[in-house]
Parts: structure tokens; sequence; C-alpha cells
């Protein structure tokens, strides 16, 4: 089970795939799971919705707490995913400052972004990049887009 989350880092959970490579049932991997986050080795990121039961229904994605576990699992220290790994790093920076949910768009300040802030008007918004450095205001809410080494 681990090695098929290894293989789908900062991606969002496939439970048929893992029921499919492992052989466990839906149950046994939705019970697999918190054991996982409750011995530190995973931890789930759950999406953001207005609706809470589209919330509940949607599928999580699942971060490493150590990255060396993930790639001891899948056995390759040298192709390594640096996107994800990233993802997953800056996941754990912020996970114990704050409430965390993830929302998925491709652009970085869209109107669905400034339609959320908004709606919900949180103090501040962080944007991670590569490079780009950015901060701006939108309604009372201090929205950076800051490279992920500031993290």
């Amino acid at each position: 089970m681990l090695k098929t989350i290894a293989h789908h880092l900062g991606g969002i959970i496939k439970y048929e795939e893992i029921i499919q490579n492992t052989g466990l049932t839906y149950k046994e991997v939705k019970k697999i799971l918190p054991l996982l986050e409750d011995s530190f080795v995973v931890q789930r990121l759950t999406p953001f919705y207005k609706n809470l039961s589209n919330e509940l229904r949607k599928n999580p994605k699942i971060y490493f707490i150590d990255y060396g576990i993930r790639n001891y699992l899948l056995e390759d220290f040298e192709n390594i995913q640096f996107d994800f790994l990233y993802e997953n790093f800056i996941y754990n920076q912020l996970r114990n400052q704050y409430h965390m949910y993830y929302w998925r768009t491709t652009a970085k300040i869209t109107r669905a972004m400034r339609s959320f802030i908004e709606a919900y008007k949180p103090k501040k918004a962080i944007i991670a990049s590569l490079k780009e450095i950015k901060k701006e205001k939108i309604n009372n809410c201090s929205l950076e887009i800051v490279p992920m080494t500031y993290l």
C-alpha cells in the first residue's frame, strides 16, 4: 500500500489503484490510512469545498512525513520527482502552523482565487512558486507569492 502511495506523492489518492495493487478492500484501506498517519509515516490533506458533503466525498492528497521513506519504498534515489517533493516539502513546512486544505487550479491568482478571498476573508493567503516573489492586497487579505525556498 505504501509503495502505491509513494508513486503518487502529492497526488490525489486513487483508492481503486491501491485496491488493485494490494488486494485490500476499500474498507481495509480506509482503516489503514489513519494508522499510517498515527505512526507519522504519511499525512492526508483534504480538499477545500464550500459544501462539507463534497469535501467528505472528494479524495484527499497524501504526503510523506519523511521523503527518504518514500524514496526507499520506490528503491530510487536518482530519478527523483522534484515537483512533487517541493509540494511535499511545502506541506511539511506549513502543516504544524496552519490548518490547510488543498485547492486545485492551474493558474496562480485566478478569478476563483479572488472570489475565494472575497467569500471567506482569510487574513493571509500564500502561493508557493519556484522563483516568483509578489505581494498583493485583495480586500483585507495579504496575498503573497513566494519562492518555495522561503518557506
